[in-house]
């Protein structure tokens, strides 16, 4: 049996909100049931308010709009963009279903902390707006109610990232960042994306749609719904020293403690990001835990925390600016974990005079976890299923041993391999050069991979001519040659052709281009392997004619 919020009632008469104008009757589950005529701690809140605690006007220019809304087991809070109204007054407005108001449902309350506002539970409210006054304004469009009606927290640990900007490609920032945190227990994600280019959003398409991450404002998304809250930007790693798992650490501390502060070390970051994934070996080669160890000494200045989202009453930037009564903030133990904060070197960028800062001169190179790299490089290799995100196509071949006349190989591979090509054309618009590809071949558990660019060769037809390329796989032991060719058929004379009839009796295959690679050379010249691989154009037949 559900139990309402301390100053509420649960309504059991009705299970349904009648329409005002369709004769349809919105359902009202059991955990929307409630109706409260109080928020918790609002007197503390207009004390808060009374006294400043968390009010920054530094986005004076800004338009109120409404961003999310979230129920709880005994209030709801709407979030906003602005945060010029805070402390202001403002009315929550409550809609069902059919996004109709709720009669005499509206609630007169505050902006706090910044740009949030609290409202008390309405029976049958599945929409919020807001409005400053009940008569000539026009509330905004009704935003759903994200459902965080959990008595427990349904995660132990979750990581809340700093707004993401900028045109610079974040693919495998985006990736490295997850997956680091995966392995140090953290199993979801809170995202806040302001600008991102299109390539790396599928990165970030690919871990939402695997439930890993959700995007939008972070600590009132977290409330009731992550018990701790790892608060960072994309560029900063939590380094477990003493604990196997971040959750191991906080286990540690009892429920009096709403947020635990962690020193940092600054690493110099003087490289760019790549643009595009191109190989397993650029993945490792870029990966800014291999790659970056120029360190700073470690130092509390600029700590990061970790918080418990609903004993906090306002966030700063990267820790708490109010603490509810009865929640003490504590010091991590020195070496028992720390912040490694990639921080840029360019002079270009906002906050890149901190080389010139006195405690952050005394730098030394300071290897990586060997035994955590190495878990991590696992995590970032290409069969990543993130990655498979990143191509236009992707296709699997699985169980060839099941295959037991290897001659027959061919055939399924090269029709789905044409499928493969034609449909990558199609979404290249006819440039593969700019298009990379991923073939992958499992064969007795290993995977044998080929990366690159289907760069078209000069003298060879578009590429948006060219319909009939097929991808043969020819599987032997741990070895693999690929055949990309172009073929057709052409009318012959009958009885002039002999090979089986395929097409009819009047038609003969014509090689247009062919070019052959293995797995050691892919594609390059001088492989031992290959000797003397296939490499041929129709052009080629041309420029030897125009020669004699």
């Amino acid at each position: 049996m559900m139990v309402p919020p301390m100053g509420g009632s649960l309504v059991q008469d009705y299970a349904t909100v009648t329409s005002s104008v369709a004769p349809f009757h919105c359902p009202v589950e059991s955990w929307n049931q409630v109706h409260l005529d109080t928020i918790p701690l609002q007197d503390l809140h207009l004390e808060y308010v009374r006294n400043n605690i968390s009010r920054r006007d530094n986005i004076l220019g800004s338009q109120i709009r409404i961003l999310t809304t979230f129920v709880y087991l005994d209030h709801i809070s709407i979030t906003t963009t602005s945060q010029k109204s805070y402390g202001k007054k403002v009315y929550c407005r409550y809609y069902n279903c059919l996004r109709e108001e709720l009669e005499g449902s509206e609630y007169l309350s505050i902006f706090f902390p910044m740009n949030v506002i609290r409202c008390p539970r309405r029976v049958g409210a599945k929409y919020m707006s807001i409005s400053f006054d009940m008569q000539g304004e026009e509330p905004q469009e009704p935003i759903p109610l994200v459902y965080r009606v959990f008595e427990t927290p349904i995660h132990e640990v979750s990581v809340c990232v700093g707004p993401i900007y900028g045109s610079e490609s974040k693919w495998l920032e985006v990736a490295e960042f997850i997956e680091h945190y995966k392995l140090i227990g953290v199993k979801h994600f809170y995202f806040t994306i302001f600008n991102m280019n299109e390539y790396s959003r599928k990165i970030m398409d690919e871990y939402l749609r695997t439930g890993e991450i959700e995007l939008t404002e972070c600590h009132q998304r977290a409330k009731h719904h992550s018990k701790w809250v790892i608060n960072v930007d994309i560029d900063e790693r939590l380094i477990i020293l003493e604990y196997e798992t971040v959750g191991d650490l906080l286990r540690g501390y009892n429920d009096t403690v709403g947020e635990v502060a962690f020193p940092i070390r600054r690493i110099q970051k003087t490289g760019s990001l790549p643009e595009r994934f191109e190989s397993d070996e650029q993945i490792i080669s870029e990966m800014e835990f291999l790659k970056y160890n120029v360190s700073s000494p470690v130092t509390w200045g600029a700590y990061k925390s970790i918080y418990r989202p609903e004993k906090i009453a306002a966030m700063y930037y990267h820790f708490s600016y109010q603490k509810y009564p009865g929640t003490i903030g504590v010091f991590v133990r020195n070496g028992a974990a720390l912040f490694k904060h990639y921080r840029t070197t360019k002079d270009n960028i906002l906050g890149s005079g901190w080389l010139a800062i006195p405690k952050y001169r005394n730098f030394s190179i300071v290897p990586e976890d060997s035994t955590f790299a190495e878990k991590l490089k696992g995590c970032l290799a290409s069969e990543n299923s993130a990655f498979y995100a990143l191509d236009t196509i992707r296709i699997k071949f699985n169980a060839l041993d099941d295959i037991k006349n290897p001659a027959l190989l061919h055939k399924p591979l090269a029709k789905c391999i044409d499928i493969f090509i034609r449909k990558q054309i199609q979404v290249a618009k006819g440039d593969l050069e700019t298009t990379g590809f991923r073939c992958n071949v499992f064969k007795d558990g290993a995977r044998r991979g080929l990366v690159g660019r289907a760069v078209e060769k000069k003298g060879t037809r578009s590429a948006e001519k060219m319909k009939e390329t097929i991808l043969v796989f020819k599987v032997h032991e741990d070895k693999w040659t690929i055949i990309v060719y172009d073929a057709e058929c052409v009318g012959v004379k009958s009885g002039e052709y002999s090979d089986d009839p395929c097409r009819g009796p009047k038609q003969m295959p014509n090689m247009i281009v062919a070019h052959m690679f293995c797995n050691e050379c892919r594609g390059k010249a001088g492989c031992p392997n290959c000797k003397q691989p296939i490499i041929f154009s129709y052009k080629d037949d041309e420029e030897e004619d125009n020669h004699h």
